[in-house]
């Protein structure tokens, strides 16, 4: 795939990230992206200079809307990037239509190297304290849920417990695909915790056995 790879790194010079021409705003936070629109506008000029399409096959399987960005160049050679999966909210066309356009948005970000969101401390909806507030029901996109959930689980058990229990139900529901990815998360964010106070505090190296749940409680719902 020389001519390809040649033809994207070009390309990759070139392009510059989309404009966040969107916004999601609440009473808790606010936060910027750019829409499916935006960027393809930022990408699609740029490829099509240096010889380069897109193509985007979507699939729906298990609730789940799938997307697999394909760049061909017009020397015939192509690659395949995904599927990259998303969560849909609800049954109707609505919700696979939104979980359709965010995970076209996402894929051709990755395909192309663009950022087309603020970074996700904006997400958090941190507030003076730094503890993370709940999503509003029915008020932030599928994504702006998952992200902040996950932001909650990078600062351990505790806050991702909260999170998650004032978070909507429908919103759960929509992100609980990703549970595991966060418990994960949360277990290893406990863990540096610990590690961190313990050397603050030049106390002995704990039995390693203690490391797993240094807090000692069930930290996810049930």
């Amino acid at each position: 795939m020389k001519e390809l790879a040649t033809a994207l790194a070009q390309a990759q010079g070139e392009i510059c990230n989309p404009i966040f021409d969107s916004e999601v705003r609440t009473s808790s936070y606010k936060f910027k992206y750019a829409s499916l629109a935006a960027v393809r506008a930022a990408i699609v000029p740029v490829f099509a200079k240096h010889g380069l399409s897109i193509v985007q096959n979507l699939q729906s399987e298990a609730g789940r809307v799938f997307c697999t960005t394909i760049i061909l160049h017009s020397s015939g050679e192509q690659v395949s990037l995904g599927p990259l999966g998303m969560p849909v909210s609800g049954t109707d066309a609505r919700g696979f239509g939104s979980a359709a356009t965010y995970a076209r948005r996402y894929s051709l970000m990755a395909a192309a190297g663009v950022v087309g969101d603020e970074d996700d401390d904006a997400l958090a909806a941190a507030n003076a304290t730094g503890t993370v507030q709940a999503i509003p029901a029915k008020t932030a996109p599928p994504e702006a849920v998952a992200l902040a959930l996950g932001r909650a689980a990078k600062k351990g058990s505790e806050e991702f417990r909260k999170a998650w229990k004032e978070t909507a139900k429908e919103d759960r529901e929509a992100c609980k695909d990703l549970i595991e990815a966060w418990k994960k998360v949360a277990q290893f964010a406990d863990q540096e915790a610990f590690v961190k106070d313990i050397e603050k505090n030049e106390s002995a190296a704990p039995n390693l056995g203690e490391w797993h749940n240094p807090s000692g409680r069930a930290p996810f719902p049930a």
